[in-house]
């Protein structure tokens, strides 16, 4: 069995020891609805911001502009009420794929370079910090986005053998908002590609004919693991679509191992994090029995 690991945060120090991770001069691509499987996803992903130069952010977003007139065309196929921030969002998966593509070109990226719905695109990312340097050598962030690390981690890293990362160097700014010169931390970006994961039970699996993206169509607790057929073999990965950040037991161990003061914990993908992947009548009754836990008498209409 090739387990994976997916990395929570875990702060140790008082709240307002937090640091803050911001952008500047950012553009995001919009979240895509589908009608064909009714995959809905129009919210912020886990997925690495991609770094440019403000010109190529810019031309992004005047791209985005033109795209607007497909916007209206998800309003039809909506079946509940939706806020209309959302709506001003959203492509039907056609679109998205073709947007995609150009946005790549400008980007100067190969064809085959993953880009997720709700992708963030920037010139700059800034930390601000509380204490320099901090009380950390690797912080978690906000959920299960991504990691940020201290220059001795990263140091670490670069001659750890562990593959599938990059490090990009964040600006620091203090607790009044001042930069702070001569010192960076730097943000960890998963790379590797995970392929579909193994799941127990199995036989669940299904893919859209339209968006191309994988669903679970049974609810029900899984278990879920890395396929050798499909991993690139690397230690910082995502499994396709809505898989968050994760890592091998070979990273875990390195990082547990490595002395370094660690402001996260590794949890493997068990119960719960499998509803990123329900479809279909699969997703309602999951949302249906979330509900339940708090409102026992509560019937879908």
């Amino acid at each position: 069995m090739m387990r994976a690991y997916f990395i929570q945060s875990d702060w140790r120090g008082h709240p307002l020891a937090e640091p803050v991770f911001d952008h500047e001069d950012e553009v995001y691509l919009p979240g895509v609805f589908c009608p064909e499987c009714g995959a809905d996803r129009l919210f912020m992903k886990f997925c690495a911001t991609i770094y440019t130069t403000s010109e190529v952010v810019e031309a992004v977003r005047e791209l985005l502009t033109s795209y607007q007139p497909r916007l209206e065309k998800v309003r039809k196929w909506l079946k509940q009420p939706i806020d209309e921030s959302r709506l001003q969002n959203t492509l039907l998966p056609e679109d998205f794929t073709e947007l995609c593509q150009e946005v790549r070109q400008l980007l100067g990226l190969p064809d085959d370079f993953p880009l997720s719905e709700r992708q963030c695109i920037a010139a700059r990312a800034f930390f601000r910090m509380p204490r320099v340097p901090p009380e950390w050598d690797v912080w978690g962030g906000y959920g299960l986005g991504y990691l940020t690390v201290s220059p001795p981690a990263a140091q670490l890293l670069q001659y750890s053998g562990l593959t599938g990362f990059e490090l990009h160097p964040v600006e620091v700014l203090d607790k009044r908002w001042r930069l702070v010169r001569d010192y960076v931390v730097y943000e960890l970006v998963f790379r590797g590609r995970g392929g579909l994961p193994r799941t127990e039970p199995e036989g669940f699996w299904r893919r859209c004919t339209r968006c191309r993206h994988w669903q679970l169509t049974d609810y029900r607790a899984y278990d879920f693991e890395i396929d050798p057929s499909q991993w690139d073999g690397s230690d910082f990965f995502h499994f396709v679509d809505y898989g968050p950040a994760l890592v091998t037991e070979r990273a875990r161990v390195w990082f547990e191992q490595s002395g370094l003061r660690l402001w996260v914990r590794f949890s493997e993908p068990k119960e719960g994090w499998y509803c990123r992947y329900l479809g279909g009548e699969a997703r309602d009754r999951a949302h249906a029995e979330n509900i339940r836990k708090y409102i026992p008498n509560w019937r879908a209409d």
